[in-house]
């Protein structure tokens, strides 16, 4: 069977935002074929158990994948016209968790999620938290993360031990499991408090101190839009206190930092920096996509288009580069140059498959489930492999040399740190990046998260509004429940805790609510197109 949906499915009306796909189907409600608004298409086949056997990309890059008798994944083998195969091994423990993956050995990469003893089963505590990652590089150690987690299953410690360095991590939550705390120490030295924050009963960002910015910190206030009677979560001005960190008088904040503006939608529209008078503004289609970021002082800094399912498929960056992208459910599945004068690059990603879970279904397309995302990916014929963290961020990128050409770092709300970046390889996918979040930091100053965009920064929240409304948590521009260390939200519609798929709402009293969207509506000029 078939499917096909362009824009007749919505009627007449003006929708030059989005494209056209066309999906096809075995006799199992299986996917077998997305074809693109290009003529390119993302083909799958499967076993008899319906686990994912083989996958061809847009830009013909095969990726097949072999299990065990009880369907874990042990093989995935890249296969690419003119080059050796590379492949991926993978082992478990006892209870069906990664214990073990050897990446293509052109890599030098091994990773281990057991502890320095490599003890079995070692890897997670009892309640399913991960408790150690260690890669290897070319038989020596070069990366290694250790967690440990509260009652709640935040994250309270990270460690995270280089052969030069050892940085530990300290976090504190308040009774909602929000950040509120977030304390360094470098090689043994005692964790000294670095950034803290405060939020209201609305889940609304108040304060936020940086103990290191100028020579005696700083600390940002808050100030949301009222609506009548009723304070929203609309943020309307942010400002700064630059005397001292920690400063709890709203009374003293009269300097402005940034200032906002939002549509009848929910919609940011611009965005002020009060210091330099420069204005972000940012438009957006009557389906809530952003279509254009623009300053008064760079111009045009990006422009989007979206495929039928409000994913998207088309970037021009800040110097006029056009990007095909192809999306399969909120994941990008590779992207080209849209014409031989854009200088994008030509990119397929190489992703863990784990069973059926990857577009077995339609359903399944809507959202794919993690964390089994993206180990690396083909850049014009040439290999890079990612050294992820537990939240799925990209850390460190080794080429097919075994040479590490890029290191990243962030703050707990994806901000890079000093330093970050500066290797001779540009990622599109960093922070969370092997969930698929993209990186657009560089050109419009926001990550896409899926259906939504994200803004760092003094802000650490979405730019729009949650599109399942407060069905979807208390605060509807919230990020991942205030809680980025613990949480992530790479499809920008449903927090992932401790990146376990299907948690779904993070409720009041701390316990965890699946979100269960409703079925498809009927569609005709009067509805907005319904969101997977």
């Amino acid at each position: 069977g078939g499917a096909r949906y362009d824009l007749d499915v919505y009627n007449t009306g003006v929708y030059h935002d989005v494209q056209r796909s066309d999906y096809t189907y075995d006799k199992r409600d299986r996917l077998t074929q997305k074809l693109y608004t290009d003529k390119r298409s993302l083909s799958l086949s499967y076993d008899p158990e319906s686990n994912l056997e083989e996958l061809t990309g847009p830009n013909q890059l095969t990726t097949t994948y072999s299990y065990f008798r009880d369907n874990l994944l042990k093989e995935m083998r890249v296969e690419n016209p003119g080059f050796p195969d590379r492949v991926f091994s993978f082992q478990y423990d006892a209870a069906g968790r990664l214990e073990r993956l050897d990446y293509p050995a052109e890599s030098g990469l091994v990773l281990y999620l057991s502890n320095s003893a490599g003890t079995s089963g070692s890897g997670f505590d009892a309640n399913g938290n991960l408790l150690h990652l260690r890669y290897e590089l070319d038989g020596s150690p070069f990366k290694s993360f250790a967690y440990t987690y509260d009652k709640s299953g935040n994250r309270l410690t990270m460690e995270v031990t280089t052969p030069s360095e050892v940085t530990f991590y300290e976090y504190g939550y308040d009774w909602f499991d929000r950040l509120t705390s977030v304390s360094i120490g470098i090689n043994g030295a005692t964790p000294s408090l670095v950034r803290a924050y405060q939020f209201d009963e609305g889940d609304n960002r108040v304060f936020y101190d940086d103990y290191n910015e100028g020579p005696n910190g700083a600390t940002y206030y808050y100030a949301y839009r009222t609506l009548g009677p009723w304070a929203s979560d609309q943020l309307e001005t942010v400002y700064i206190y630059s005397a001292a960190a920690g400063h709890r008088t709203v009374g003293d904040f009269t300097v402005a930092y940034e200032q906002f503006e939002y549509d009848d939608d929910g919609n940011m529209t611009k965005r002020t920096v009060a210091a330099t008078g420069e204005e972000i503004n940012y438009e957006w289609s009557d389906y809530n996509r952003l279509l254009k970021v623009t300053s008064t002082v760079n111009g045009v800094l990006q422009e989007n288009k979206y495929d039928i399912d409000g994913i998207r498929d088309r970037k021009t960056d800040k110097n006029g580069n056009t990007a095909i992208e192809y999306p399969m459910g909120y994941m990008t599945t590779a992207s080209r140059p849209r014409n031989v004068s854009s200088n994008a690059p030509k990119i397929s990603y190489i992703r863990q498959s784990n069973s059926s879970d990857f577009c077995s279904t339609a359903r399944n397309c809507s959202v794919i489930k993690g964390p089994n995302g993206f180990l690396g990916y083909e850049e014009d014929g040439q290999m890079r492999y990612f050294v992820l963290d537990a939240l799925q961020s990209v850390t460190n990128i080794v080429d097919s040399s075994k040479n590490v050409v890029q290191s990243y770092q962030y703050d707990e709300w994806g901000n890079h740190m000093s330093g970050s970046g500066t290797g001779s390889v540009k990622s599109p996918k960093t922070w969370v990046g092997g969930l698929s979040v993209n990186d657009d930091t560089e050109d419009c100053g926001l990550y896409l998260m899926g259906h939504r965009y994200y803004a760092g920064g003094v802000l650490g929240r979405f730019i729009s509004r949650d599109p399942i409304g407060h069905a979807g948590g208390l605060n509807l521009y919230a990020y991942a429940a205030n809680n980025p260390v613990s949480n992530s939200d790479p499809s920008g519609l449903e927090p992932l805790t401790g990146n376990k798929p299907g948690t779904g709402n993070i409720n009041r009293n701390g316990s965890r609510q699946r979100i269960t969207r409703p079925e498809r509506p009927g569609t005709n000029a009067h509805q907005r197109p319904w969101i997977p």
